[in-house]
């Protein structure tokens, strides 16, 4: 959804709020546009008139005083029909009136609930409000510990408390989910399981990782920043290798490197594999695996199916990340699909491994190209 659909659908929220204000799926939903548009503060405030809050105190029930009664009594007032609607006024205490709040019996509140906590306790996390976070995603996952917002809000609260089996233990249950794979692999690196760590992130499709999404590229540099004793080690074994004269395995384990970098390192990283790609022209031949996986691309890109072309060359990346060529082929092929992010960060790789290629002059022009287009469609 682009920034524009964002905004058509805050306003469509907002009408059916004018039209229903006691309804909380409107405000859950509103939080959720808000969310998706970094506005942090906005969607806060509207998950917060979604559903009942820990403090609240809820003064009636269907118009009903609860002045005066048990907490027995207060549940069975609550308590009916599976699918009717029930009316409650609260009192909170940063609200100057109390107000009205209706839900559908056990369906909203044990799990249509459920979502509003963990989206709400995301929000805080991002905020930095941690232990309200936290609150939440248990009060999600009490009301309904198979839903998957609520597995992972309670995961990635869990992560941020230390807690990390039990992290992995919820985030590995959240299904075809790029931000979860990315919090589940950070558990992995804090316990100190790099290979599982570095497995999960190399199985996340490239153009999953955009840094338009905030939250989820913030997450990624925790992880980078997680796995950076990993890439000191390979880096250090590297140095040693080509002092060895053992050139192919130093590239290796370069190689391994390059895979999980930041920006930074990996620009220093390509730097060691270019210097011992100097050394023996016979290194840039391609890997048997990796040729494999090139000349599918190859042959995909002629049928004019780049998709499927562009994930044969991933593949033939993580085969041989130390191979110039392989950058170059995938950065043209992510153009041809207009992912520019993409092929540009593809591209910048491809010019750090060969700085010195004869077509580097046209690369850095092409770059601006694609920048230029980026820039359009803002």
């Amino acid at each position: 959804m682009m920034i524009g659909q964002y905004d058509k659908a805050i306003t469509a929220t907002k009408r059916a709020i004018e039209l229903n204000p006691q309804d909380p799926y409107s405000y859950g939903n509103l939080g959720y546009v808000y969310g998706k548009k970094k506005q942090y503060d906005e969607s806060f405030k509207a998950y917060k008139k979604a559903g009942i809050m820990a403090g609240d105190k809820i003064i009636q029930i269907d118009g009903k005083t609860t002045k005066g009664l048990k907490i027995k009594e207060v549940v069975s007032a609550i308590k009916g029909q599976k699918g009717t609607k029930v009316v409650f006024s609260i009192e909170r205490k940063d609200t100057p009136k109390p107000f009205e709040i209706a839900v559908i019996r056990e369906n909203i509140i044990q799990k249509g609930a459920s979502s509003t906590f963990s989206r709400r306790s995301l929000i805080q996390r991002h905020k930095g409000e941690m232990d309200e976070s936290l609150k939440d995603a248990k009060q999600a996952y009490s009301l309904n510990s198979s839903d998957q917002w609520a597995q992972f809000a309670l995961g990635a609260a869990y992560l941020d408390q230390g807690r990390y089996d039990e992290a992995v233990k919820l985030l590995s249950q959240v299904r075809e989910s790029t931000s979860a794979s990315i919090l589940e692999a950070t558990a992995y690196a804090k316990k100190g399981d790099f290979k599982k760590a570095i497995n999960i992130y190399s199985a996340i499709p490239e153009d999953k990782l955009s840094p338009k999404n905030v939250p989820l590229w913030m997450d990624r540099t925790v992880l980078l920043k997680a796995l950076k004793p990993f890439i000191v080690s390979k880096m250090e074994n590297a140095g040693r290798l080509k002092t060895q004269g053992r050139y192919k395995e130093a590239l290796n384990e370069l190689g391994d490197a390059l895979k999980i970098a930041d920006d930074t390192t990996s620009e220093e990283i390509c730097g060691s594999i270019y210097r011992i790609m100097s050394i023996d022209p016979r290194l840039s031949v391609l890997p048997e695996e990796a040729r494999k996986y090139a000349l599918r691309g190859d042959v995909l890109t002629e049928e004019g199916k780049f998709e499927e072309a562009v994930k044969e060359y991933r593949q033939a990346v993580q085969a041989a990340p130390y191979i110039a060529k392989l950058y170059f082929n995938t950065a043209m092929i992510c153009g041809e699909l207009k992912e520019y992010p993409q092929a540009i960060r593809n591209m910048k790789t491809y010019l750090q491994l060969a700085p010195e290629a004869p077509n580097a002059r046209a690369t850095k022009d092409q770059i601006y190209k694609w920048e230029f287009k980026m820039e359009k469609e803002k």
